[in-house]
Formats: structure tokens, sequence, C-alpha cells
């Protein structure tokens, strides 16, 4: 018995270091072989495990240091600029992490408990089963999907042309798939290998499905687009002086771009609400951006009749409109917590507020009548809700505030993340962020140009239009439930009854 803690000890460890690996693939990194490994050793530590729970517990560790791995910069906006105590923000970023990690711990112990690493059903399981729980993971408690494995393959050359089809989390399925073949090729006998080799031979077709941007089509029409990045931290944004600064610097640097169809600034550019600014500073804007026949979208805090914030798009100049975000991050733009916790978090000194969410049926912002689908922050990171709002529209806009993560990776993520957004879509993706990276994205997730991190920046360029749409943009991620939902659950009836034997 000894013995056999002492061996699981180890593979606990190789989890863990597993999961930690499994991060390299992903943005700033980009060493995708990396995770692909990661996943097929997880693989075959499940199935050399004898019981379901150390399967179980194997995931969990290997869950736990890749998203601490991955997202550890958590605990930068919560403590540096959130201003929360360092252990209640290491605190806060643990709870996250588990909770993710939650996700693979079900998926392996699934694996395990059906012995799927030596089962014919193996091969259309285990990836069903993983992308089940990514589907999960994307809608539960508002939903958190950061490091969904298939972002890593907007650097697979071919094996991303699965995006416009099944999205991202087509290809993480696609990912586990192959990880699922290496490891039965490595660890079975001669008739798993031909099998993997058929598998991998299967998966190398899609060198002949169409590119991204070959499921819309180009107008022939393209709108000048300016993108500001004023490049404001957080700690210093708030004090008197910068948020007059932050006035003067983005007046001039939008003056200094006009005549431009669209000038674009960041989430939450000011620190002032459009109410305290819309009868001088903004109106005397609109005038200039009408004058020049440009429109100018500016990211404020904006309030209603009874003074409650909503984190908002509003269009000056030339075209107006307003979009007012509907998806909040939780515990950054609202609290689902009980009122004796938010007492406690009084007495604790901890700064709290709740925005309000922006109706689901709104207008929008269109310029020279072309509908632009719009996103703030948190909103990428949801490829269902996305794709419904860039449907029947003519470009894709999306703003956010990385600076409250610092010099980390997040930034390199969120980018990569909006990269994976223009290629579901097959449209042209224009990226403003206040201390950057701005960016410029085509449908097939090339970025075409780009701001550094923490410069004060500006991008302009001529931006085709696009029209049509992919087969994603149409279905989302509905044909992904059902043949998850169908291949899990007829594994588990199928392997109940002891119809389907070892392969």
């Amino acid at each position: 018995m000894s013995f056999f803690f002492e061996k699981f000890s180890v593979k606990l460890s190789l989890s863990a270091v597993l999961g930690v690996l499994a991060t390299a693939g992903f943005a700033p990194y980009f060493l995708w072989p990396l995770t692909l490994i990661a996943f097929a050793g997880l693989l075959w530590l499940a199935a050399d495990t004898q019981r379901t729970r150390g399967a179980a517990l194997l995931g969990f560790v290997f869950g736990l240091f890749h998203f601490v791995s991955g997202t550890y910069w958590t605990f930068i906006s919560t403590h540096y600029y959130g201003n929360a105590p360092w252990w209640l923000a290491a605190l806060l970023t643990l709870l996250l992490c588990s909770w993710m990690a939650v996700f693979p711990t079900i998926w392996l112990a699934f694996c395990r408990h059906f012995n799927l690493a030596k089962n014919s059903l193996g091969w259309f399981a285990v990836p069903a089963g993983f992308v089940l729980v990514e589907l999960l993971r994307d809608i539960l408690l508002t939903g958190f999907p950061w490091l969904s494995l298939g972002y890593i393959a907007t650097e697979i050359p071919y094996l991303n042309n699965i995006a416009p089809l099944l999205g991202v989390y087509g290809l993480s399925g696609a990912l586990v798939f192959s990880a699922y073949v290496a490891m039965r090729f490595f660890a079975g006998g001669k008739k798993e290998k031909l099998i993997g080799i058929a598998a991998f031979l299967i998966t190398c077709l899609t060198v002949f499905l169409p590119a991204p941007h070959e499921w819309t089509w180009d107008s022939g029409r393209s709108m000048s687009v300016s993108v500001i990045q004023g490049n404001f931290d957080m700690n210093e944004k708030w004090e008197p002086e910068n948020r007059n600064e932050a006035l003067r610097r983005y007046r001039d640097m939008t003056i200094a771009e006009l005549p431009s169809d669209i000038v674009l600034w960041p989430e939450a550019a000011v620190t002032y609400t459009y109410e305290q600014l819309a009868p001088t500073y903004l109106k005397d804007l609109g005038r200039q951006a009408k004058a020049n026949d440009s429109t100018v979208i500016i990211g404020i805090v904006s309030q209603d009749q009874e003074a409650r914030p909503f984190n908002t798009l509003i269009a000056l100049g030339a075209n107006k409109g307003r979009y007012e975000k509907q998806h909040l991050v939780p515990f950054g733009e609202f609290f689902p917590v009980p009122d004796w916790l938010r007492r406690w978090m009084d007495r604790l000194g901890t700064p709290y507020s709740d925005f309000m969410r922006g109706a689901p049926d709104q207008t929008g912002i269109a310029v020279k009548g072309n509908k632009l689908s719009l996103s703030i922050c948190f909103e990428s990171l949801f490829p269902d809700e996305f794709r419904k709002n860039a449907r029947g529209k003519s470009m894709l806009l999306t703003v956010t505030n990385d600076a409250w993560f610092g010099n980390s990776s997040a930034p390199h993520q969120h980018l990569q993340i909006s990269r994976m957004r223009a290629m579901e879509n097959g449209m042209w993706l224009v990226r403003a962020a206040n201390t950057g990276i701005s960016a410029i994205i085509s449908p097939d997730g090339d970025v075409r140009a780009q701001t550094p991190l923490f410069e004060v920046a500006s991008l302009r360029e001529s931006v085709p239009v696009n029209g049509g749409s992919t087969p994603y943009q149409r279905w989302g991620d509905w044909p992904l439930w059902f043949f998850s939902v169908l291949a899990t659950g007829l594994t588990v009836l199928c392997l109940r009854r002891k119809q389907i034997k070892p392969v």
C-alpha cells in the first residue's frame, strides 16, 4: 500500500508539471506542441491509474496548475489595482482556478471510469466529453471560458480552418482527439498504431477546408478606421491631474486622426461619466468629427435617470448611437454575493460596485450604412454570444481595458481570443485597448497592425467591409452540444451494458 501511494504521488507531481506545460501553447508563448504533449501525457496517466477517483484527482491537479499558471494575473487585478488585501486576492484567484479545474476533473474521471484509453468508443467519447465540459464552463455561473484549449489553434496552419465551421470548442475537440491519437499510438499495440495513423490522416484533411475568409465575401468597399490607445496606468488614472490629461490626450489624438470614418476609443477611456462631459467636451468633439464626416466611438461610463452605471460605447459626430455592455464580469462589474458578505467587505475596506446590464435588443451603431458588431472586454470571451451579435454586421469592433492585468500574459491571451473571434465569423476585427494591445485583425486571424504595450499610440488602416456569414455564425455551438451530449450519453449507455469490447 505504501508503494501505491508513493507511486501515485509521483503521478500527482507529473500531472502538476503537465498542467503548467499545457499553458505553454497559449499566448505569449505559442508552444502548442507542448500543450498536445501535456494532454496526451495526462490521458496516459489516467489510463495507468487503478481507480476513477485517482484519475479525478489527477485531473484536478492538472487543471489547478494549468489555470493558476495561465490566469495568475487575476491576482494582479484584484490586489494591485483592486486594492484587496493580498491574502484575499490570492484566495479569490485560487478559488477561481479551483472552480475551473473541476471541469478537467470530471472529464478525466469519465475517461477512466469507462476505460476509454482501451475502448473503441474512446475515439469519439474522449473528445466529445472534453467539448462538453468546455461548453459547460462557458455557461455555468455566468461562465469563464479563458484558456479554452482551441485557442492554441490560432498558430496551427490548416487546423484553424475548423474555426468558421465549429468555433473554438470544435477546435478543442480536434486537439484533444489529436492528443488521444498520440497516446494510443505510443501506448498501444500494432492495431492501435494502425488506427492512430488512420486517425492522424483524417485530421490532416483540414488542409482542404476553406480558410475563414473564404466563407464570407469582400463587398469591395472599405472604411478608414483609427484606433486611439491613451495608455493610462490604472493606479494613476484617477488622480486629478491625469483625469484632465486623459481628456486632453484623447481629444488631441482624435483630432489628429480626422478625417477618418471611424475613430475608436478603448473601454472606459476617461474617468468622467458621459453625462458630465456631454454638454461641453463631447459636444465640441462631436461637432469637429461631424465637420469631417467622421464618427468617434468612445468607451465611457454612462448613467440612467436613477444614476445607475452602464459600461457603454457611444458614437458622436457623423453617426449617432450607443451600445451598453450586456455580459458583465462577476466580482468585477457586479458582485453576486449576499448582503452580509457585502457588509464584511465594507469593514475590510474592499471597494466594489454593481454595473447594470444593457438590454439584449439594442439598436447599436452604424457608420455610413454599415452596421457594426460591438463588444466590450469580457464579452469577447463568449463565442456563441459574440457570433449572434455579429450576424448581419459588416465589421467587428471590440474594446477593452487590459491595464487591470499589468505586464502579464493576459493582454496577449486576450488578443489571441480576439483573433479566434475574427476567424469564427470570417470578418475583420478592430480592437482598442487602453494600454494595449490594440490591433486590426484579418478574417484569417492575422494581426495586420498592432500597437506596443504601455505606449501612447494610434493605428490607422483602411479596413474592408464584409458580407455573408460563416457556418459557425449561423449555427453557433448547437451542433457541438448535440454531438457531445449524444456521444457521451451513448458511451455511458453502451458501456454500462457492456456491449462494447476493449480494442
